[in-house]
């Protein structure tokens, strides 16, 4: 379905890089590229080295926003629970131990939680690769089972333990 622009004009060997666009958007005007530019780079580069410094800048930027997302949980927990610390606060010994106490189970509880949060978008972009590794896992506890079950009793008895 994806027709170049230029059919009617003549290859250009200058032209490198060509847009497509959808046979059915052709009316709207709207170009769709195979792919989209994202970085450039001073003098000749090759394509694949590019990618590599994309994907590692992507990659970096991934794992600061998952820190901040997780500073922010942490946070809006810490704040959630702010207005009773401040009553008990006013407690001499009790007030410091339970913020500590709520402060340390807001980092336990929001470090499980960006875990979790990350586990299941990591999850939900690779379905093919968490079926089988799914698959795999109840393989493993299948075999498990069955050697609980049949295999080990079977070699107790015959060693006089049963």
């Amino acid at each position: 379905h994806l027709v170049s622009q230029d059919d009617d004009e003549e290859d250009d060997p200058k032209q490198d890089y060509k847009t497509f666009t959808d046979q059915e958007d052709k009316d709207t005007e709207r170009h769709k590229g195979w792919f989209e530019i994202c970085n450039t780079a001073p003098g000749s580069v090759k394509a694949s080295e590019l990618l590599k410094r994309n994907e590692s800048n992507a990659r970096v930027v991934q794992m600061i926003l998952r820190v901040v997302g997780w500073i922010m949980m942490f946070v809006g927990l810490q704040l959630v629970f702010e207005p009773l610390l401040t009553v008990l606060d006013m407690i001499p010994i009790i007030g410091p131990i339970v913020r500590f106490s709520v402060s340390l189970l807001a980092f336990l509880f929001t470090l499980l939680l960006s875990f979790i949060i990350i586990a299941v978008a990591w999850f939900s972009s690779r379905p093919k690769l968490v079926i089988g590794a799914g698959i795999v896992i109840l393989a493993i506890y299948a075999v498990g089972i069955w050697w609980t079950n049949f295999y080990a009793p079977a070699a107790s008895e015959a060693a006089g333990h049963g």
